[in-house]
């Protein structure tokens, strides 16, 4: 297993190993095939990528190292002497990178929209001569005599109308 990391961000791995932090590959907290495992379930597999389909890799990530480190022992881990880390500064790190990725996503510009529910929007929609016609009309096939505001053929029997 590897760790790899460009800061120039060319690869969306390096651009989710950015956004947890986890940007030295000597004491890399995931590896690079880790990370994919991350890519392909946001669907952040190339570049260029939408912005809340990364946040949402790093949040999965942010999440796996969270739930890693806090099972672990808080123990301190030695690095080159001077700085340490516990487990539990790790899993306090990286939870609050899960909040803060699942905030991003969350104010991300994708909003589902449901048209024509107000009556005014439906028509200035309806009267836009810049967007793209339906493929089907509610009124498409109709017969003459039953388009919707009509009252429709009739059949008449012992001088009675009846609608059809």
């Amino acid at each position: 297993m590897t760790a790899n990391y460009d800061p120039a961000g060319t690869t969306v791995l390096d651009r989710i190993r950015n956004l947890l932090g986890d940007t030295d590959p000597t004491v890399a907290d995931l590896q690079d095939e880790e990370i994919a495992v991350f890519q392909e379930l946001a669907g952040a597999i190339t570049l260029p990528v939408r912005r809340g389909v990364l946040f949402h890799a790093a949040y999965l990530a942010a999440n796996a190292l969270a739930i890693r480190y806090a099972g672990a022992v808080n123990y301190s881990i030695s690095r080159s002497g001077s700085m340490s880390m516990s487990a539990g500064d790790k899993y306090a790190h990286y939870t609050q990178v899960a909040d803060r990725m699942q905030s991003l996503m969350s104010s991300s510009p994708i909003v589902p929209y449901a048209g024509g529910i107000r009556s005014g929007d439906k028509q200035a929609r309806e009267q836009d001569l810049g967007r793209v016609q339906p493929f089907f009309t509610r009124e498409q096939g109709t017969e003459p005599g039953t388009e919707p505001d009509s009252p429709g053929p009739a059949y008449t029997e012992a001088g009675a109308t009846f609608p059809i």
